[in-house]
């Protein structure tokens, strides 16, 4: 059996470490109440979209999670609006990864997806404004590396056919996190203005 090496001191230093946990506190529970205001408005919104819409996205509620681990490092979600089926998926995901992003997420699949006409042609409309599209065969990652998101463009859209989903991203810096409720609401009518408008 191995030896198991022993704890540097400044590792030891951490464990003794307080201030930091409760700073940490403070601001995932101001972030979950900024993600709190942007699901009252996108319940708002959805008012807008009644028409448009399918039924069950406008009656769906938003869900809060966290969790202290992907990719090694905490984050906070909301789905607003959230409808996962086992086939069919349409969910609006905001989520601020510690240490490396904000990003605002419209994730399709199943009769969602299938349900778009001319989805390219109406992609085009997002062109030019920052926004990602994911070019991985798995939806369940939210990185911004290549081989998950390219920024959206004819080519990027036409690799992302071959999928059995759609996510269309736009990302903010963690930096900007008091502005989630405006930005997040921005992008959701824009996008949805964008495929269903």
């Amino acid at each position: 059996m191995s030896e198991i090496r022993k704890l540097t001191e400044d590792e030891l230093n951490c464990l003794e470490e307080i201030q930091f946990f409760k700073r940490k506190k403070i601001v995932t529970d101001h972030i979950s109440n900024l993600f709190a205001e942007l699901n009252a408005a996108v319940i708002t919104v959805n008012q807008e979209y009644i028409n448009s819409l399918p039924k069950e996205v406008i009656l769906s509620s938003g869900k809060i999670s966290k969790g202290e681990n992907y990719n090694g490092f905490p984050w906070i979600v909301l789905d607003a609006p959230r409808v996962f089926q086992k086939e069919d998926v349409f969910a609006f995901r905001s989520m601020l990864w510690w240490g490396h992003e904000i990003s605002f997420t419209l994730h399709l699949s199943g009769r969602f997806l299938k349900e778009m006409k001319d989805l390219p042609f109406r992609l085009d409309s997002l062109i030019n404004k920052d926004y990602f599209i994911c070019v991985n065969d798995t939806p369940w990652q939210y990185h911004f590396k290549p081989e998950n998101y390219l920024p959206l463009t004819e080519s990027s859209i036409k690799e992302n056919l071959k999928n059995d989903f759609l996510k269309i991203s736009f990302k903010e810096p963690v930096s900007s996190a008091e502005e989630i409720p405006v930005t997040g609401i921005r992008i959701y009518k824009e996008v949805i203005n964008a495929l269903y408008c």
